[in-house]
C-alpha cells in the first residue's frame, strides 16, 4: 500500500536522522529510486512522539527528539541532525571524545549547506565547531534581523537547557543554574551577568532570574523561575547572553514570588531575595565558602538578627523552612541553632536546631509545655552538607510536624509533648546560627539557603529542592553563537 504523504515525511525525516546518527555523511544510499544524500539538509527538525518514528536503534527522547546509541556519549546516545537546537548533542550532555568528523588540533568542525527558511528564500551555511565541549553556531550577515527560532538577535549567544522533572507536577519552582567555564562561555558575557536572559521552551517566554553569585571564568549561581513543571517529560528553557547594551533584569523578587515569606543567600549582605523584609544584621557571623558560594559561620557566640517586621506567625495556618546545613558537632550545649525565634534557650516561640547525636530537632513552645520533635540518630552528619526542612501548621492539639533531610521524609521521636495553646513569637527576633538575644545555642558549623515559605511544601517540592541544590536537575548544552 502507498505510503501517505505524513507518512512519507516522518519516514524520510526519520531515515535523516539514523544517517546523521551513523556519521554517513559521505556515503548515499538509494531508496525508492531516490538518492539520499548523506547530509538531509533539507528536512525540518522532526519531533517524534514514538520510538518507531525514529526508526532502528533511535528512542524518542522526552524533549521530542530522536537520539541513536553511539558510544562516545556518556549515555550512550546522541541526537540526530533533525533535533533542532540539541542536533549532534549527547543526551544528558557529555562525550568521552570530540563528536565531530575531522578532528584537527583537539577541536572539530562540521560544515553543512542548511535548508529553505520557513519563511520563504534561503538560510545561510552554517558551521558548527567544538572546542573544549563548547558549540558555536555562526550565520552570515551582522545587522540584528529576526531569526527564526531565536528569541532576540540582540543577544548573540545562547545555551540550550534540560529541566529534568520531578515526581509530581510543580508550579512556580526556582530552578538553579550552576555556571563554570565548561557550561558557559564567560568571554561573552556582560559583567556581573546583566546580560543573562533565561527563555522558556515555546522560545518566546522570558522567565524570571536573580544573579545570586557572579565569578567571571569561576563558579556562578543564577536562580530561574520555571512556571509549571510536568512529571511525564523533561522541561526544556534556554539561557541567552551576549549583549552589551543589555542592563539586568530586575526580575530577582519574582523568582520567588510562589508563597516564599523571605529567602537568605547568606552572602555578605545577608539580604532577603524576596525583597518583603529587611536585611539581616550581622551579630557575629563570619561569611565562608558554603554550598551556594558564601554561607554563614557564626562566631563568638554571634548570630545574623533577622528581626521581627515580615516575619510574625509563620506557621499559623501552616509553614514551611528549609535550609542547607554543614554542622561541625552538635553545637551550643548539643542544640545548635538553625533558625531561632524563641527568645531563650528553652523555645517560646519556635526553634529548628542540629544536636548532639547528628539529628534535626524541631520544638516549638506552648503555654502549659514545649513540643518537641527529633529526626533518627544519625540523620544528619557531621562535617557533611545536608538539606534539612521542618513544615508545620500550629493547631494548639500537639501535631507533629513534617520534617525531611536530603529530600526524604523522617519518622520522629517526640522528646516532650505540647501543652495548651501554642505561644505567641511575635516579639522574638528571628535569628540565624544563634538564640538571640541571649546566645548560647551557637551552630558550629556553616548555614547557607535558609528560606522561609507560607503553607506546607509537599514532599515532592521539598525533595526537588534538594536535586536542584545538589545540581541534579540541569542538563546543559553547548553555547551556540549568532554571528
Amino acid at each position: 500500500m502507498a505510503m501517505t504523504n505524513l507518512a512519507r515525511t516522518q519516514w524520510w525525516k526519520g531515515l535523516c536522522n539514523r544517517v546523521s546518527s551513523a556519521r554517513m555523511r559521505t556515503e548515499a544510499i538509494v531508496v525508492m529510486g531516490t538518492l539520499v544524500a548523506s547530509s538531509c539538509g533539507n528536512a525540518d527538525a522532526f519531533v517524534c512522539t514514538a520510538d518507531g518514528q525514529c526508526g532502528g536503534d533511535g528512542a524518542c527522547e522526552a524533549s521530542g527528539y530522536c537520539s541513536f546509541l553511539d558510544d562516545t556519549c556518556m549515555s550512550g546516545r546522541r541526537y540526530g541532525d533533525l533535533a533542532g537546537a540539541l542536533s549532534g548533542m549527547c543526551v544528558g550532555g557529555g562525550s568521552t571524545s570530540d563528536t565531530g568528523d575531522s578532528t584537527t588540533s583537539g577541536s572539530s568542525t562540521t560544515t553543512s549547506s542548511s535548508g529553505p527558511d520557513p519563511d520563504g528564500g534561503s538560510t545561510s551555511p552554517s558551521t558548527t565547531s567544538s572546542t573544549t565541549g563548547l558549540a558555536e553556531t555562526t550565520s552570515s550577515g551582522t545587522d540584528c534581523d529576526p531569526v527564526v527560532g531565536w528569541w532576540d538577535c540582540r543577544w548573540r549567544a545562547r545555551i540550550p537547557l534540560e529541566v529534568l522533572p520531578p515526581d509530581g507536577p510543580l508550579p512556580q519552582v526556582p530552578v538553579g543554574l550552576f555556571l563554570d567555564p565548561m557550561r558557559i562561555d564567560y568571554g561573552l558575557t556582560g559583567p556581573g551577568g546583566v546580560d543573562l536572559r533565561v527563555v522558556a521552551a515555546d522560545g518566546t517566554t522570558e522567565l524570571p532570574i536573580e544573579v545570586d553569585r557572579w565569578e567571571h571564568d569561576g563558579d556562578s549561581i543564577v536562580w530561574f523561575r520555571i512556571d509549571d513543571l510536568d512529571p511525564r517529560s523533561t522541561s526544556m528553557a534556554w539561557v541567552y547572553f551576549d549583549n552589551p547594551d543589555a542592563v539586568a533584569a530586575g526580575t530577582a523578587a519574582a523568582v520567588w514570588s510562589n508563597g516564599y515569606r523571605a529567602v537568605w543567600h547568606l552572602d555578605g549582605e545577608l539580604a532577603d531575595s524576596v525583597q518583603a523584609v529587611p536585611d539581616c544584621v550581622d551579630e557575629g557571623v563570619l561569611s565562608v565558602s558554603g554550598l551556594f558560594g558564601e554561607g554563614q559561620a557564626p562566631v563568638r557566640g554571634g548570630w545574623a538578627d533577622c528581626g521581627q517586621v515580615g516575619l510574625e506567625g509563620l506557621f499559623v495556618g501552616g509553614g514551611t523552612i528549609t535550609a542547607w546545613v554543614n554542622p561541625d558537632d552538635g553545637g551550643g550545649s548539643g542544640s545548635g541553632r538553625i533558625v531561632d525565634k524563641s527568645g531563650s534557650a528553652a523555645p517560646q516561640g519556635y526553634a529548628l536546631a542540629v544536636t548532639a547525636n547528628e539529628r534535626i530537632q524541631f520544638a516549638r513552645g506552648h503555654v502549659n509545655g514545649l513540643g518537641l520533635w527529633r529526626t533518627p540518630l544519625g540523620s544528619v552528619p557531621f562535617m557533611q552538607w545536608s538539606h534539612v526542612a521542618v513544615a508545620y501548621v500550629e493547631t494548639g492539639m500537639g501535631v507533629p510536624p513534617q520534617m525531611h533531610v536530603d529530600g526524604v521524609l523522617q519518622g520522629l521521636s517526640m522528646g516532650s509533648a505540647p501543652g495548651g495553646s501554642v505561644d505567641a513569637e511575635s516579639e522574638y527576633p528571628l535569628a540565624i546560627g544563634n538564640n538571640a538575644p541571649t546566645g548560647g545555642r551557637t551552630f558550629n558549623g556553616v548555614i547557607d539557603e535558609v528560606r522561609l515559605s507560607d503553607g506546607i511544601r509537599t514532599p515532592t517540592w521539598i525533595a526537588y529542592e534538594h536535586e536542584i541544590g545538589r545540581d541534579n536537575v540541569v542538563s546543559y548544552g553547548g553555547v551556540e553563537v549568532l554571528n
